[in-house]
């Protein structure tokens, strides 16, 4: 196993010995405003392989095997036995009181966050510690690829806001060749607003406005926002992130069933078929998808539109896991690209707002949600949004939903 495993990762395009130092020097040195420390940081890369299997031999018991493939030294594995309804039963507890904003009661320990960070992450808790590992590539099977992982909580402090991570249903996604993100520069930023028969999302258009002053590239809103533009991704080289604001449903029978609500209608995600092909020698860095349950499928394909959207040729993906917040969504992504702008990682902007966020470092001042470093996300809210936003943002039902797909650098 551990061969195979170390095989895959050379298939990507890592060499083991020197990931650390390929992924820091993608960071853009004339930034002032990352720290030399935060940067190194930042990039210690590994692998964890979570296999979850029912034990064809005793129905009442699976197995769990957890494999840690470092940048560099031995790779360690634990193999654990647990109870599968027990397991279903817990999982299924734990994602209703994230996305329900309910109590997490992190302080004690038989709390489901707690309880399965031990059995997911535990057996290998000071492996990870030990090594200073701070950027993990999640690769999890059928049954784990919808928990969200960024709050499980280890008694001291949520996994999201202490790791950088990203998640994978199969390492044989990650095509051979892919290496480490040579930055994004021009992008495709589309939303709608306004929906014949599903709630309007008023903060659309000043979340791609608000991107569209980070990060260069076009952008379509509402009427604008048509099927041709999706469509023209296959031909427009160009363009290395894609970042849509909108409804989507994901319905089981997968990319055909499966839509995204546009300024004129709905897309299938089929139509993405084609675009793997078309961009095959030059994959999309970063596709983003600003809209809820976006990372949520069935069990043929749990990781939903995200997924999809991986499968169809991007390095990166992003979806959500449940309905997420319209308000803290948009802030959540405008920080995130003025983040990525900065020159930090993917899956490290994503650590860092998630932190940002659990750590109330999100302000509203009058009309206006700045972020830590005294910059606006947001502006001109409404009494009530006001209202809203005065209640905290520290829940991880507001930053937990968001996952990255694919690599995390």
């Amino acid at each position: 196993m551990k061969k195979f495993l170390i095989q895959h990762f050379k298939r990507f395009g890592f060499q083991l010995m020197g990931v650390s130092m390929i992924l820091v020097s993608e960071i853009n040195p004339g930034r002032s405003q990352i720290q030399e420390s935060e940067s190194v940081k930042s990039h210690n890369p590994a692998v964890l392989k979570l296999i979850y299997t029912i034990n064809p031999s005793a129905s009442e018991s699976s197995l769990l095997d957890i494999i840690l493939i470092p940048a560099s030294g031995d790779s360690v594995a634990q193999r654990t036995q647990i109870n599968p309804k027990e397991f279903t039963r817990l999982l299924s507890q734990f994602y209703s009181e994230v996305s329900s904003l309910r109590l997490l009661k992190t302080s004690n320990a038989s709390s489901p966050s707690r309880r399965l960070y031990d059995i997911l992450i535990g057996p290998l808790h000071e492996e990870i510690r030990n090594r200073n590992i701070t950027t993990l590539l999640i690769s999890a099977n059928t049954g784990l690829q919808a928990v969200p992982f960024a709050a499980l909580h280890d008694g001291d402090e949520w996994f999201g806001t202490q790791y950088s991570y990203s998640l994978t249903p199969s390492l044989s996604l990650m095509k051979q060749g892919q290496s480490a993100s040579t930055g994004m520069t021009r992008g495709l930023l589309a939303g709608a607003s306004q929906f014949d028969e599903l709630a309007p999302l008023p903060m659309v258009p000043q979340e791609i406005s608000q991107i569209g002053k980070i990060k260069a590239g076009k952008t379509y809103i509402n009427e604008n926002f048509t099927q041709d533009v999706l469509r023209s991704l296959s031909q427009k080289k160009d363009i290395d992130f894609v970042h849509l604001a909108t409804h989507a449903e994901f319905l089981p029978g997968g990319p055909k069933k499966s839509k995204i609500y546009l300024g004129d209608g709905a897309l299938s995600l089929n139509e993405f078929s084609q675009l793997r092909l078309a961009r095959e020698e030059n994959p999309i860095e970063l596709f983003t998808l600003s809209a809820c349950r976006t990372a949520l499928g069935d069990r043929d394909s749990e990781l939903g539109l995200a997924g999809l959207a991986l499968q169809s040729g991007a390095k990166s993906a992003i979806g959500s896991l449940w309905y997420v917040d319209d308000i803290a969504t948009s802030i959540y992504f405008i920080r995130f690209y003025r983040l990525l702008d900065r020159g930090l990682p993917k899956g490290e902007a994503m650590r860092q707002v998630r932190a940002e966020f659990a750590n109330n470092q999100i302000e509203l001042r009058g009309q206006s949600v700045y972020d830590r470093d005294g910059e606006i996300l947001i502006d001109n809210l409404t009494p009530n949004q006001q209202r809203k936003l005065k209640s905290r943002f520290d829940h991880p039902f507001f930053w937990a939903a968001h996952i990255m797909l694919g690599l995390p650098w």
